[in-house]
């Protein structure tokens, strides 16, 4: 289901949305409806990347401990945030 051009990203992020634990590679999608131009993420830990013209966020976490994640998503109307708690645990 897709949101009319001239709406703002849902806020209904389908991934990501209860956060998670980790201790290995990680692979996860932001995904989110409208007609996007761009995701991003603030304060993912060292090794974590985000594509900001996709919404997957790859790699392997460096340092175990609890991170507070801020992912959005933009188009030209507006961004939509959503933050989620990611456990990096000792692999």
């Amino acid at each position: 289901m897709h949101s009319p051009a001239g709406s703002p990203p849902s806020r209904r992020f389908l991934a990501l949305a209860a956060g998670g634990a980790v201790s290995g590679a990680v692979v996860l999608i932001v995904t989110a409806t409208a007609l996007l131009t761009s995701f991003d993420a603030e304060g993912l830990p060292d090794g974590l990347d985000v594509d900001k013209k996709t919404g997957l966020i790859s790699g392997a976490p460096k340092v175990p401990g609890t991170y507070t994640v801020t992912v959005s998503a933009t188009n030209t109307v507006g961004t939509a945030t959503k933050s989620l708690t990611l456990t990096v645990q000792h692999p």
